[in-house]
């Protein structure tokens, strides 16, 4: 489906409905769509792949003011790419890309830009094996990245005031590449002994399944400390603000 930059007004009435729905075909490609909310409401999505496997959905201008909703959401689908878009929501506890059930999917060099409270810019649950390169996240309230295990991210710029990246980390790969706040992102994974200390401009500390690990003398003034399955951690004149 190529809009060829046309527009697609959806929800004007204040009924559930979505923007595009795919609904268990495979293969498809959907493009060069500007979609909006004609109504603020709740539960609307933008588009919408379900068990829809094998497609894309690329060069979109999403913008929806809906609250409890995703500008683009798969549920059951595998092997989508979704790339090149730009997305913008102002509604409350959102999900602008919503992963539930969806596995080995390709998110890259998409710009997204929330606003509101409540909710994730990039939320997934239950899918694994997805990966997340060259995307750029700007919001000033919420979390950027909440996402399940698994995951491949490369070159993602985060700028939020919250953390950058929660969830589910394990056995992820989440490189130095990826940024918050113009600094460096540090994951660490399945280390039984760690000394992390003498750190400045780091834009978030991401521990997961790791035990006898210190910390000390770390400014933490962008996206802060998060743990998944650690234990025995000390944490030790640290700078938090």
């Amino acid at each position: 489906m190529d809009c060829a930059g046309f527009s697609i007004n959806y929800s004007v009435n204040g009924s559930f409905g979505y923007g595009i729905n795919n609904s268990g075909f495979n293969n498809v490609t959907i493009k060069n769509c500007v979609i909006t909310s004609g109504y603020y409401g709740n539960f609307y999505e933008a588009i919408y792949y379900i068990n829809s496997n094998w497609g894309s959905i690329e060069n979109n201008n999403i913008s929806i003011t809906n609250s409890y909703q995703a500008n683009i959401r798969l549920h059951n689908s595998n092997n989508v790419t979704i790339k090149n878009n730009r997305i913008f929501n102002s509604g409350n506890y959102y999900y602008p890309i919503y992963l539930s059930n969806s596995n080995n999917n390709s998110l890259i060099n998409n710009y997204i830009n929330v606003s509101g409270i409540g909710g994730y810019a990039i939320y997934l649950t239950n899918s694994k094996n997805n990966s997340f390169i060259g995307n750029n996240v700007t919001t000033n309230t919420v979390i950027g990245f909440y996402l399940s295990d698994d995951a491949f991210l490369y070159n993602n710029t985060i700028n939020t005031n919250s953390l950058a990246i929660s969830g589910s980390v394990f056995n992820s790969i989440i490189d130095a590449s990826n940024t918050h706040q113009s600094a460096p992102i540090l994951y660490y994974f399945n280390n039984n002994s760690l000394l992390l200390n003498n750190l400045v401009n780091v834009g978030e500390i991401i521990l997961a399944n790791s035990s006898n690990i210190t910390l000390t003398n770390i400014t933490f003034d962008k996206g802060g400390l998060y743990l998944s399955d650690v234990n025995q951690v000390k944490i030790m004149n640290n700078s938090f603000s």
